[in-house]
């Protein structure tokens, strides 16, 4: 929509306490109220469908009756005259500590507040009555004050705000206890909606992950890739160490982050084999699989997609940290009260090799990435050739599309030369065994030649071109067979089965 919520001093001031009032009583964390340096802010909205979220004016959506309860008061009144109904739905927050949050259930009248704290409730430092339990007073302050001893005693639900909820709970965890017993009078009932409370709970997490999805999106972009977002993700998360090894392998794992770079990097590392197999074979057509294979390696290898990495500042962007409560909080306002951001929470250490192989995991995310519908005649490899390009960095490699292949490429004139008629027959027998009919025979002939057998003969060069590009050719279609055939399995497992279905042995033994 292209609607604006029209901004005055009044309604900026609203907002901002809003947004000021979420982060005290959510997350104890008292901020300077400086509209200038706040990163952005929070409204609550008004019960809405999908719909309506679209075609409504933003004016129509804010809450201003919440908006206006919450910028006249930190917190609601009561004394003793309020009814017991006045507690019901609420969120109660503990003044004294930034860890103690509920959520109201009902009023337990069978309890007293000078009752016994009942067994099962999650522990805290005073035990002995309900009223002492409710409170995080010092003994000697706690014994200065005057409870009311008719106030109600409340079922509530602790908040666990220290749960990542990125994070899938296991089902052999054992449930933690919540559920306790508390008198209002030590705590203080937010203006907050328990709704708006609970979605708060949350935002942590949604903000996260969107900055995670806005830092990937942003390093595609970087490369002038189009990247699905959830596969650039993907490609940039680092979950553990020893992330390519089996899970049961890996250290320091951290829960919550989503699919590592690992199997994108399994489906990359062969697509960078291949497409830097057919630009060498295109652009250099004079020279043999040693050469060959010497300039791939210096393509392909781990200290040349690093130094790339490094010259583009490619470790900015890689995700290794999973959630930390602490540390996604704003920056620019001044923290008044509450602890701040541990020294190291916004640094990370890479090793040189989890680098490089974050750039092989981006060119398998650029070959599952469509192509942009903004072109008509685009190839689904574009993508994928592009982000090759990118990360080598060399004239040997400098294509962007699929067809640039097809552009350099001049058959070799052995090629075209007139057929046998020996030459000839071989086309018939394979199109008999395998249903396909070369259309230069001597080419197919080529694929038959051992390099002992004189050139003088037929004066067509042996086989070890063509299997230099075939060898990547057939990796490139046995992993995308297993990647997609298998989409759960890790890149230890993947490779030990492409190893069995391209080893010299079986194929010695499926051409015997």
């Amino acid at each position: 929509s292209s609607a604006r919520l029209r901004m005055t001093e009044g309604t900026l001031a609203r907002i901002n306490s809003f947004t000021l009032r979420f982060f005290e009583d959510l997350f104890n964390k008292v901020y300077e109220s400086d509209t200038k340096r706040m990163p952005y802010w929070l409204v609550p909205v008004v019960g809405s469908s999908e719909r309506s979220l679209v075609d409504n004016h933003p004016t129509d959506l804010v809450d201003w009756s919440a908006l206006e309860e919450v910028h006249k008061q930190p917190g609601l009144h009561f004394d003793e005259n309020t009814p017991d109904e006045f507690f019901l739905d609420r969120f109660l927050v503990d003044p004294l500590d930034g860890g103690i949050r509920y959520f109201t259930i009902r009023i337990n009248e069978d309890l007293k507040p000078t009752d016994p704290v009942p067994i099962g409730v999650p522990p805290r430092r005073q035990r002995r009555t309900i009223l002492q339990y409710s409170n995080s007073y010092w003994k000697n302050t706690r014994d200065k004050i005057q409870w009311r001893e008719t106030q109600p005693v409340i079922e509530v639900k602790l908040v666990r705000h220290r749960r990542t909820w990125l994070d899938e709970s296991s089902a052999t965890q054992t449930p933690v206890k919540s559920i306790c017993f508390v008198c209002p009078d030590a705590l203080k009932v937010s203006a907050l909606s328990t709704g708006i409370a609970a979605l708060g709970y949350l935002f942590p997490a949604i903000m996260y992950r969107l900055d995670s999805y806005l830092i990937a999106l942003e390093f595609s972009h970087t490369l002038s890739l189009d990247l699905e977002p959830a596969y650039a993700l993907e490609a940039l998360t680092k979950d553990s160490d020893h992330t390519e090894e089996h899970r049961t392998l890996q250290m320091h794992f951290n829960r919550g982050m989503g699919r590592n770079y690992e199997r994108l990097e399994f489906l990359g590392d062969c697509f960078l084999k291949m497409a830097t197999s057919i630009s060498l074979f295109t652009q250099n057509p004079d020279n043999d699989e040693f050469q060959y294979h010497v300039k791939r390696m210096l393509l392909v290898c781990n200290k040349n997609l690093l130094k790339t990495a490094l010259t583009r500042k490619f470790y900015e962007y890689i995700r290794s940290q999973s959630f930390q409560r602490r540390s996604w909080y704003p920056e620019e306002p001044t923290l008044l009260s509450g602890k701040s951001v541990e020294r190291g929470m916004r640094s990370h250490r890479l090793a040189d090799k989890t680098i490089a192989d974050v750039c092989e995991a981006i060119i398998g995310a650029a070959y599952l990435s469509p192509p942009s519908p903004s072109s008509t005649s685009c190839h689904r490899f574009d993508p994928a050739v592009r982000a090759v390009t990118e990360v080598v960095s060399s004239p040997d490699h400098d294509m962007t599309t699929w067809s640039a292949y097809y552009a350099l490429y001049r058959l070799p004139s052995f090629q075209l030369a007139p057929a046998t008629r020996s030459q000839l027959d071989l086309v018939e027998q394979i199109a008999t065994k395998d249903g396909y009919t070369f259309g230069f025979p001597r080419l197919l002939r080529s694929a038959f030649i051992h390099p002992s057998y004189p050139y003088i003969w037929e004066k067509i060069p042996c086989y070890q071109r063509l299997e230099f590009l075939g060898d990547s050719l057939l990796d490139m279609a046995c992993v995308d067979f297993l990647f997609h055939r298998f989409p759960d399995r890790d890149p230890q497992w993947l490779t030990e089965h492409k190893m069995a279905m391209v080893s010299n042995r079986f194929l010695g033994a499926l051409c015997v």
